[in-house]
């Protein structure tokens, strides 16, 4: 029982509550909650009591849950995968808000990305199908459930 509750926490609070109480539940599910997470420029930023801090993601074995905020916007505009290689570091996506700039995901990442987004901007995105077609403007928006604006 105990790892199931481990595997499947029911919410941030309840998995922080879980990690605080006993070290079991971080080791049998490593997840770090992060607020906010942002692509600015040549790096990631997080937000660690209200100052940003630069984060190497590829140091990062764990899984994120991110709670409010991604955003994605690239100096160089060809560094069109960004967005694509954070997501299977994603542990569940509850955040709110979503920016992505100059990058090109797959409808599946879009899905996995908008699950729980209220507010998008998409700047110069290309979403794409597995045969690699474009993906049209209806059947993104028919996968956005929670969305109250698009930007």
């Amino acid at each position: 029982m105990l790892h199931y509750i481990a595997k499947n926490p029911k919410n941030t609070k309840v998995y922080q509550k879980m990690v605080e109480s006993c070290k079991y539940f971080f080791i049998k599910n490593p997840i770090l909650i992060i607020s906010k997470l942002r692509y600015i420029h040549n790096g990631w930023e997080t937000r660690v009591n209200e100052t940003w801090k630069s984060i190497d993601m590829n140091k990062i074995l764990c899984k994120l849950w991110i709670t409010f905020e991604l955003r994605v916007v690239p100096e160089n505009v060809n560094n069109t995968s960004v967005a694509s290689a954070v997501v299977p570091k994603i542990y569940q996506c509850n955040f709110k808000r979503l920016l992505l700039c100059d990058q090109v995901i797959s409808l599946k990442e879009h899905m996995i990305l908008c699950s729980s987004v209220k507010e998008l901007r998409l700047e110069r995105v290309i979403v794409k199908n597995e045969d690699c077609t474009l993906v049209t403007l209806e059947k993104l928006i028919e996968q956005l459930p929670k969305i109250k604006r698009i930007i």
